[in-house]
């Protein structure tokens, strides 16, 4: 549907939708006309899936990409759990713990603290990995170690609440970008 809207380019001698030419602006400009919701995503459906059980339709998907401004559905989207720890595995393969490779430390209130040692060890004195000599304190208290695994485990779970169109307005959504890319297209 969009997709007919996008220049044509000649790609080789084939000619294709220019796919480069952003139109995030006119997107936010027809969704600013509507209430955006948040809705928690159950389970790790594709966007695909989520647009079927919204819309009816899997083919409005990138609807839900864009007004989340997710480029990659692959990385960007939810996964299973099972596709994270892959993914992690991945990243993290050259580290000498792997998915166990401690990134940073948080606080009590959750606050990340990044390339810090505690020193004497026990005494919840905290100095940064450069500081040789231990003379400039950064924090004093305890901080908890966070994993490779355990930081894309969080990030994963971060994704489940997205922004979405009301189910019923999806169809005045689509009929008032189309009527808007029209516009630009014909050069009004």
């Amino acid at each position: 549907m969009i997709f007919g809207f996008f220049d044509p380019v000649n790609y080789d001698g084939v000619p294709m939708a220019d796919i480069f030419r952003s139109y995030k602006k006119y997107f936010d400009e027809v969704s600013s006309n509507f209430v955006l919701q948040k809705f928690y995503i159950t389970g790790s459906p594709r966007p695909e899936l989520l647009s079927y059980k919204l819309y009816g339709d899997v083919s409005y998907y990138w609807v839900l990409l864009m007004i989340n401004e997710i480029l990659d559905p692959f990385h960007g989207w939810i996964k299973d759990e099972e596709a994270v720890h892959k993914s992690c595995e991945q990243r993290y393969k050259n580290k000498p713990n792997g998915v166990n490779e401690i990134l940073y430390h948080v606080d009590s209130e959750g606050k990340p603290f990044w390339r810090m040692k505690e020193y004497p060890v026990g005494s919840g004195n905290w100095y940064d990995i450069g500081d040789s000599l231990n003379k400039y304190l950064q924090h004093h208290g305890t901080l908890v170690p966070v994993t490779a695994i355990e930081h894309d485990m969080n990030e994963n779970e971060r994704k489940r609440t997205i922004t979405i169109i009301a189910p019923n307005d999806i169809s005045k959504f689509l009929d008032m970008l189309t009527r808007r890319l029209e516009r630009i297209r014909d050069g009004s």
